[in-house]
């Protein structure tokens, strides 16, 4: 659902894994976005499953790269409701940021 907002994507075919052919996708930051974290030259390609869930994924920058495999890969349908409850002892904490702060902070998550 996020996808468009964030990244910039383009369908590049498809491409053989493990005996089957996937469907594969670049992604790219919006260029404002990366501009604004200062991440220039982040990019991830996707191999998604007949069911949408990513098969494989592989994020890199300029002499850096990751690459995820997904051999079982499940979402719940729905988290239960005492999920987004905070209670005493579990160590929730709220962070209220100011843009400035929030921009830093997701330059550091970045980096």
């Amino acid at each position: 659902m996020l996808l468009p907002i964030l990244f910039q994507v383009k369908d590049i075919g498809s491409e053989p894994l493990d005996g089957d052919t996937l469907p594969v996708m670049d992604l790219f930051l919006m260029p404002e976005l990366a501009r604004s974290l200062k991440a220039d030259g982040w990019a991830a390609r996707v191999w998604a499953r007949g069911d949408g869930k990513p098969a494989r994924i592989s994020v890199a920058k300029p002499g850096w790269m990751v690459v995820v495999r997904f051999d079982r890969l499940e979402f719940t349908p729905k988290l239960p409701e005492s999920t987004w409850e905070p209670h005493d002892g579990a160590g929730w904490g709220c962070l209220e940021a100011d843009p400035v702060t929030y921009q830093q902070l997701l330059g550091t998550v970045v980096k």
